[in-house]
This record gives C-alpha cells, sequence and structure tokens, in this order.
C-alpha cells in the first residue's frame, strides 16, 4: 500500500534531497579579497583547497537527462520533479496512484515514493555545490584545473545538446496522471540556488576561447529561464504569489536581471513585488499570517523574511530602500524581525508544529538588520549572545564566503555594503574597478558600516555605496560610549562623509562593538551598529557601466507548497 510519512520525517527527506537547491549563500567580494591578500595558509583557505582539489578530480557531470521516469511528452531534457505534501486520495497500490488516483495536499505530510521519483533536484544541488567551490578556488589559487573542471560541468548542463536542461520549469512539482500536461507553478523554487551560482561565475578570469564561448552560452540560457519566468502562465503565477513562493521568485528574478545586465529590469522586478505581495506579508504584531500558518510554522516564516532581506540588500544597490518600505498593515523588514527577538531570548514559547527550532538561522539575519536600522537597546546583540550559547559553525564550505563566514575563523564579518558582483558586459571576471565602500582601517578595529547624515534633511535612514569619485571616508578619535552593555569598552566613531563635488560634510556616529561580544569569534577587527545623528539622506555614485550588487544573507531552506 502507499507509504505516508509523518511531517518530521518529510521535513528530513527534503532537506536532504532538495536543500542545495534551494539555497540563498552568495558571494562576499570583501572576504574573498582579504583571504587572498592575506596569502596565508589558515583553516579557510586549507579546507577550500582540499574541497575543490577533491572536485577538480572528478570526471562525473550533472544533468537532468539521466531520469527513468520519462513520461510520454516530456522530453529528456526537460527539468521534472514532484510535488511534495501530496499524497493520493485512494486506497490503490502505488503502480496504480501514479496514473489512476487522485493527489490531495496534506501540508507537512507526503509521498516518499513520490518524492523519490526524479534525481533531478539532486542533480540541481550538486551542480550549485561545485560551481562555487571551483570558482573560488580559480580565485585564491589561480590553478587552471577549477576553472577546466567548472567549464567542463557548466557546459554539460546548460549547453551540450545531448544533456543540457532546457531552460524551463514547465515540469517542476507534478502531479502524476495519466497524462502529465505541466508542473506547478510552485517548482519555480527549485532553482533558488541558480541566483546564487551566477554570482560566483564572476570569480573566473583568463578563460580560453572554449570556456568563453560556454560563459555565453550560460548567460544566454539563464535569459531564456528569465523570459519563460516572466511571460508564461506558470511563471507570472509563481511570480505573483502572496507568500515565501513569490518573494523567492522574485528574488531569483531581480538576481538574473542584475547577471544580464538589466539594471531597469532589476527595479521593476523588485518594485512590483514591494507594491503587491509584499503589502499583506507582515502583520502589525510582526508576524507573518501566510506563514505562520503552514505545519512547520518557524521554518516558513524564518525562510520568508530572509528572502525579504536579501530583496532589500539587493534593492539597495539599483537605488532602491527597501528596508522602510512599509506594508498596508504599516510595517516594515524590522518589524518582522523583531517579532523573533522574545523567542530567541526565551522569553516567549514558540506555539505549533516544527519539532525542533532551530534559531541559529536568526544570527545573521538579526546582524544585518541591526546594521541598517540599529541596535540602541541592545536587542539583536542580546539575541545573538542568547543564540550562541548553542552556535556550530557551519559545515557547509559555501558559507566561508558569504554573509555566513563570521562564524568560521577569526576574519572579520562582512559590511553591509560589499564589492560588486557582476561585471558589465556579461563578461566574467571580478569587476575591475574598485569602490570605496563603508570600511575603514582604525587604530582599534574597522568600521563595518554606517548611514550617513546631513543637516537639514528629513529623508528616512538608507544604506549608501560610497565611490572613490564622489566621497571620501574619515574616522575621527574615539570616544567613550557609555549606552554599550558593561562588559564591552568599545569606542564610538564619528565617520565623516566629505563630497568630492562640494565639500559638504556629511557625518555619523558608529558604535563599535568588538566582535566576541556580538556572538562571534573573537577577530582583530570591530563590528560598527551605525547609530545616525540626525536625519539622514543617500550619498550617490555616479552613473558607471558596471551593476553594483551587494549580497543576501545566510540561506535558508526553501520548501514547496
Amino acid at each position: 500500500m502507499y507509504r505516508l510519512l509523518s511531517p518530521l520525517v518529510l521535513v528530513a527527506l527534503l532537506w536532504v534531497t532538495v536543500h542545495a537547491t534551494l539555497q540563498k549563500e552568495v558571494l562576499n567580494l570583501r572576504i574573498l579579497e582579504q583571504t587572498k591578500a592575506a596569502a596565508t595558509d589558515n583553516a579557510r583557505t586549507r579546507y577550500t583547497r582540499r574541497f575543490a582539489d577533491d572536485l577538480a578530480q572528478k570526471t562525473n557531470y550533472y544533468t537532468v537527462t539521466n531520469r527513468t521516469d520519462y513520461w510520454p511528452g516530456i522530453s529528456k531534457n526537460d527539468y521534472v520533479s514532484y510535488a511534495v505534501y501530496f499524497v493520493p486520495d485512494c486506497s490503490a497500490p502505488i503502480i496504480e496512484a501514479l496514473t489512476q488516483c487522485k493527489w490531495k495536499r496534506q501540508d507537512g505530510g507526503g509521498s516518499k515514493t513520490l518524492a523519490a521519483l526524479s534525481n533531478n533536484p539532486q542533480q540541481v544541488s550538486a551542480l550549485c555545490n561545485d560551481i562555487p567551490a571551483l570558482a573560488v578556488a580559480s580565485y585564491l589559487f589561480g590553478d587552471l584545473k577549477y576553472a577546466q573542471r567548472a567549464f567542463f560541468l557548466l557546459d554539460k548542463f546548460f549547453v551540450d545538446s545531448a544533456t543540457r536542461m532546457n531552460p524551463n520549469l514547465k515540469y517542476g512539482q507534478i502531479l502524476p496522471a495519466a497524462t502529465v500536461t505541466s508542473g506547478r507553478p510552485q517548482g519555480v523554487v527549485e532553482l533558488t540556488c541558480f541566483s546564487s551560482m551566477v554570482q560566483f561565475l564572476s570569480l573566473f578570469s583568463n578563460l580560453t576561447p572554449d570556456q568563453r564561448r560556454t560563459y555565453q552560452a550560460v548567460t544566454a540560457w539563464f535569459q531564456s529561464y528569465s523570459d519563460w519566468l516572466r511571460t508564461t502562465t506558470q511563471g507570472q503565477e509563481e511570480l505573483n504569489a502572496d507568500n515565501n513562493h513569490g518573494t523567492a521568485a522574485r528574488l531569483q528574478l531581480a538576481i538574473y536581471h542584475l547577471f544580464l545586465q538589466n539594471r531597469q529590469a532589476s527595479q521593476d522586478t523588485l518594485n512590483q513585488f514591494i507594491q503587491g505581495a509584499f503589502q499583506g506579508q507582515i502583520d502589525a504584531t510582526g508576524g507573518q499570517p501566510l506563514e505562520l500558518a503552514r505545519a512547520a510554522s518557524f521554518d516558513y516564516p524564518v525562510l520568508n523574511l530572509s528572502t525579504l532581506i536579501a530583496l532589500a540588500v539587493i534593492a539597495d544597490q539599483v537605488g532602491i530602500d527597501m528596508w522602510h518600505a512599509r506594508t498596508g498593515n504599516g510595517t516594515t523588514i524590522q518589524t518582522a524581525m523583531d517579532y523573533f527577538v522574545p523567542y530567541a531570548m526565551g522569553q516567549k514559547t514558540w506555539k505549533g508544529g516544527n519539532g525542533g527550532l532551530d534559531f541559529s538561522q536568526l544570527t545573521a539575519m538579526f546582524q544585518r538588520v541591526a546594521g541598517v536600522y540599529g541596535d540602541a537597546d541592545h536587542k539583536y546583540y542580546n539575541a545573538i549572545r542568547k543564540i550562541n550559547k548553542l552556535y556550530v559553525k557551519p559545515n557547509n564550505w559555501q558559507t566561508l564566503y558569504t554573509d555566513f563566514s563570521y562564524g568560521f575563523d577569526s576574519m572579520t564579518p562582512p559590511s553591509l555594503i560589499d564589492r560588486p558582483v557582476f561585471a558589465s558586459g556579461g563578461s566574467p571576471g571580478p569587476v575591475p574597478v574598485p569602490l570605496v565602500t563603508s570600511s575603514a582601517s582604525t587604530s582599534t578595529g574597522t568600521v563595518i558600516s554606517s548611514s550617513v547624515s546631513a543637516p537639514g534633511n528629513s529623508q528616512a535612514p538608507q544604506s549608501t555605496a560610497l565611490n572613490a569619485d564622489t566621497a571620501t571616508l574619515q574616522v575621527s578619535a574615539n570616544q567613550p560610549d557609555k549606552n554599550l552593555p558593561p562588559m564591552s569598552t568599545a569606542p564610538v566613531k564619528h565617520v565623516e562623509l566629505q563630497s568630492a563635488q562640494d565639500s559638504q560634510p556629511i557625518s555619523s556616529t558608529v558604535a563599535m562593538v568588538p566582535a566576541e561580544h556580538a556572538g562571534f569569534q573573537p577577530a582583530p577587527g570591530l563590528l560598527a551598529t551605525a547609530t545616525p545623528t540626525s536625519a539622514t539622506t543617500p550619498l550617490t555614485a555616479p552613473t558607471t557601466s558596471m551593476t553594483s550588487v551587494s549580497k543576501p544573507p545566510r540561506c535558508m531552506q526553501h520548501k514547496s507548497l
């Protein structure tokens, strides 16, 4: 008879089979540049080299064409996956159920047999794991073998007609039937990790002619996939979904547009989300009703909030302030983040399904939000300290060069504003023009981020990118800070930003919190939380030919409807 899974077993199965296909781990070029400049043999570089060397020696490749579950009318080059949280509405044996029974949704439950029918999610997962590792190793160590292996994998998955994936998800999340004509819109979420992977492609340089042709073909693939996502009924339905699926689809499309050098399209994608689905996602308490209603009532709100934060970081880089955008309930991303604080502190007990709760997912999110809104009452600082009593270092190599990398060794946390990822013209290679970001070395540490202020301006605070052509960054003498927790002797830094155009001083005060007090491994740098001295105004960099992209925080697992 047909075997059903308990909610907890199904969640574990989904994590094993598709978790990496749904990642939002993203590249932080500042960390990579620090690592390469240091040129030292440390835990980070040894781990990276060992992992990449193992990958470079392999000869296999990943493809959607090695399935055995072929259905009439579905090409072997089509990506196929099966709907989760669905069970057969009959008592027939599994073979008959696949073609003769109707299927009903059971949130938190599902069919183990159905979930295991296709290996395509695992193939995508493996590709999203290998390409970033090889790209980082190529950038750090310069050995040609890493690029050779990476572009072999890219060619097999995206280019070679015998093994490539067609650039659509028409048959994602299908429900078996006698005749399968299409999948479900929710299948789009299963390519979320590609929005991370494409950013790592910028690390490859000095490509051979064949590798450059492969890169161009990969770019064309993502153009076709983006067109499918924008223009088909399935894609549009997912982009316009009110819940976490719509958020994740918008994240994908916004990043793909940037990868394809279409800044305006990325802006449009973000604005449509802010004016649409975002308006109903956060209630007056900071709760996310659509996510809290799920069987996994903790994971889904965390998942959606992490994606909202990712979107806000990207929005910064295309001139949109999503951090202070308000929903129809007058709430913001900060309201949703604050909702988790009493639970992280143990002041409230989470009620509902989900089994054991993993609050460590929140640490990078608290840090990111504190860098934007400030932390005058130390609620984020205290929540991170509380969570990190149970903190475990990440075991996924990709976290070493992303916004979650601060847990691995003594390197300082990433800045709020990082180096751009996507080079101009769709060419591989890191952006050649360095930016002056809000990071400055001092005698006692590093200013990681700051908001800027100008007298007489009433605009809402927002993060700002600083460009060498328009601004200089100066750090004044230390001043004692009486507002930090008693165990801290951290100073306050006064940061002055001076416009090169009119010499107008723009300033802010930055609280310097020692890294270990924020729950991180002890580091020579200091973690800065911005507290503007007055209303703020953005310091806008001049328009250039390159697209500046900042990266979202540690990814959370996506699940499907």
